[in-house]
């Protein structure tokens, strides 16, 4: 009996230290380096981002921030070290829209909800639909127009079959009832050698892509992809103004692996956040082609798992498979 309740005291002693211990291990939080995944190429919107949040944090926390690029298969091979990692708040993932159309074009090796802990929302970067500037198009209208009288006789280049900007033009396909022909790339780089040399007519790509040949008239642009003009092209109108209900957004977001405890979320959120209502890094986002939006877990979530739907009814409809 002595025996058992020295057993019995020391596992109350063992509980009730380790739920002692969790708010001091929140409150000094980190207390050692953090690592950002960023599951896409170097060079992209997702992860300037997550390098101008990165630096910001670091300061922050008095801790490194290290911004790790791990492509390979549209975003899986760098989600899936995500949902691998510790559930810690040591390992961190800054993820695209890329994150919730993937399931809908195969089997992806996690659970795009369930295998992650949200974090937030930190920003959007509308698309641009670019021209050709030797073609006769100058609003959206007009290529509509000109695809309608004569179905798949325009090209349209994209990064690759599946990928954020080929789903939002099929969407736009959709929506303005017209078929144009899909010519996917390896490169971001050839595209763009194509399409100012005529071998492609169009292209749909993030703004920060293409902007500094929008702005040397190297090619023309006819609308944006979000809700209204984008700040770095005020005089490009919304694609919506030319077919109606059509917007699409690329949202880049914070996750976890699932199971990090709420009280680091929530201090991870609180510093993030702060740091990305300044107007210095706004305007430092801006210049990369991405507007913040801070949405707390479960605004962001929603979102997601919206967007897990859209993509799969668009992909459905116009039968892409990516792997």
């Amino acid at each position: 009996m002595r025996y058992l309740a020295k057993l019995a005291s020391t596992v109350i002693a063992a509980i009730t230290g380790f739920f002692a211990a969790c708010p001091v291990a929140a409150a000094d939080f980190p207390d050692r380096p953090v690592r950002i995944i960023v599951p896409y190429s170097v060079g992209t919107a997702t992860e300037a981002a997550a390098r101008q949040l990165g630096d910001r944090l670091a300061k922050v926390w008095h801790q490194g921030v290290v911004v790790e690029a791990i492509p390979g298969a549209g975003g899986i091979v760098g989600t899936q070290a995500i949902a691998k990692a510790a559930p810690d708040g040591y390992t961190l993932g800054i993820v695209a829209g890329a994150h919730a159309a993937n399931p809908a074009l195969g089997p992806v090796p996690y659970d795009p909800l369930k295998d992650f802990t949200p974090v937030m929302n930190i920003a959007y970067t509308s698309l641009v639909l670019v021209v050709n500037p030797n073609l006769p198009y100058r609003t959206a209208r007009e290529l509509v127009a000109a695809a309608k009288a004569k179905p798949k006789s325009i090209t349209y280049g994209t990064g690759g079959t599946g990928s954020a900007p080929h789903m939002a033009m099929e969407d736009f396909m959709s929506r303005a009832g017209i078929d144009m022909t899909h010519v996917p790339y390896k490169s971001l780089g050839q595209l763009t050698t194509d399409l100012l040399g005529g071998q492609i007519d169009a292209s749909m790509q993030a703004v920060n892509t293409f902007l500094p040949q929008i702005q040397a008239g190297k090619v023309r642009a006819l609308g944006v992809t979000g809700p209204s003009s984008f700040p770095l092209l005020p005089d490009v109108p919304p694609l919506k103004d030319a077919v109606p209900g059509y917007v699409s957004q690329i949202w880049i977001g914070m996750i976890a692996p699932a199971g990090v405890p709420d009280a680091v979320v929530r201090r991870i959120f609180a510093d993030a956040s702060a740091i990305l209502k300044t107007e210095e890094m706004k305007q430092a986002l801006i210049g990369q082609g991405i507007e913040v939006d801070v949405q707390p877990a479960d605004a962001f979530w929603k979102q997601v798992a919206a967007d897990i739907e859209k993509w799969s009814v668009v992909a459905k409809r116009a039968g892409i498979s990516g792997r």
